[in-house]
């Protein structure tokens, strides 16, 4: 192999490693008029791209519902609940209804029936003077009498003034209470959400679990009573179809917690029922682009450093050769003047 064709190969190496490792790589590029900007423009410098939002055509088809209108939630305001739930339940392709008061009656042991055994519950709760708040909860909802249960994905959020969700605190762990007559998230001082056994009424107030509140506005701080309108629970399933990852997330490996929906407090590790549309299980160490491009340029390196250096290789071997025959050359005529002590000593 020539070393024109070596130089080429590890160039390209080289750019290819600079991709890898930066996302793109800057050409040279011939200078092209702009436009004029308009003085009532804003300079270009300092600014910044607006928030990521979860976009509407992304939004779960809503099923399960008989009613013209699936949910009492708009399409803005499902798109914010959305966003706020756990990655793994982001962004599914339908959302399942399991019970709603408007369709199966006010009776909270049929809404205990119905979710029973269902992972990744969303709680919607309608008040008659129409704030909309809820609950997500990724165990399902049981009676397990005067017992709290739940993980830390446990969340709380509300639409007034405006969309807000409030995530573990780390401060306590009475996530979700279930009891024969009454449905209950968080606690200590208050019930951050609470329904009674009606269904008709419940009650939110400052609830340290999750570090909110009342959801509802009222006049104190403390615990704020509401009448209902409309309660929904839906399922949301996990990686259902389409996924679509969060800007620069490819950077870092995916964590156990992310794909693991049923994890206590101790760290799980993935499991392959719960991967059916990722990039493979978390507890695989992967190596990312990055260390991959660092890798390629250091490989790219060692072949420019061969291609340099091999003339001089070659080069330098024949006069080596040439030397070496020479000094046997001398030593040969030195044979007979010189002792054989000598000559070794000098050999060595």
């Amino acid at each position: 192999i020539n070393a024109e064709y070596m130089g080429t190969l590890s160039e390209c190496l080289f750019f290819f490693a600079l991709f890898l490792a930066n996302g793109h790589v800057s050409m040279p590029m011939t200078r092209r008029s702009t436009p004029p900007r308009s003085p009532s423009m804003p300079p270009r410098r300092g600014r910044r791209p607006p928030p990521l939002e979860q976009p509407t055509a992304l939004l779960p088809s809503m099923q399960g519902s008989k009613r013209p209108n699936p949910t009492v939630l708009a399409p803005e305001q499902l798109a914010s609940v959305m966003s706020c739930l756990p990655v793994r339940c982001r962004y599914p392709d339908t959302c399942r209804l399991l019970y709603s008061t408007l369709e199966h009656g006010v009776s909270i042991h049929t809404l205990y029936t119905n979710v029973q055994d269902e992972h990744n519950v969303l709680l919607v709760v309608m008040t008659d003077t129409g704030v909309v708040c809820g609950a997500f909860s990724p165990e399902p909802l049981a009676v397990q009498g005067h017992r709290y249960f739940g993980t830390r994905e446990t969340l709380l959020f509300t639409m007034q003034p405006q969309f807000c969700s409030y995530p573990w605190a780390q401060i306590n762990d009475n996530f979700v209470l279930a009891m024969p007559d009454c449905l209950a998230f968080g606690g200590s001082p208050q019930f951050g959400l609470f329904l009674h056994e009606d269904l008709q009424t419940g009650s939110t107030g400052r609830c340290d679990t999750f570090g909110s509140p009342p959801l509802v506005p009222g006049a104190s701080d403390e615990s704020v009573p509401f009448c209902v309108y409309a309660i929904e629970l839906w399922h949301v399933p996990e990686f259902a179809g389409r996924f679509i990852e969060d800007p620069f997330s490819i950077l870092s490996p995916w964590k156990a917690e992310d794909f693991d929906g049923h994890h206590t407090k101790q760290r799980v590790s993935a499991s392959p029922e719960n991967l059916s549309y990722s990039r493979g299980p978390s507890d695989i160490k992967r190596i990312p682009f990055g260390l991959w491009g660092l890798l390629v340029l250091v490989f790219s390196f060692i072949g420019i450093a061969l291609v340099t250096y091999a003339p001089l290789f070659r080069s330098t071997a024949p006069n080596y050769a040439r030397l070496m025959a020479a000094r046997k050359a001398a030593a040969q005529q030195l044979l007979p003047k010189v002792p054989e002590t000598v000559v070794k000593d000098w050999q060595k």
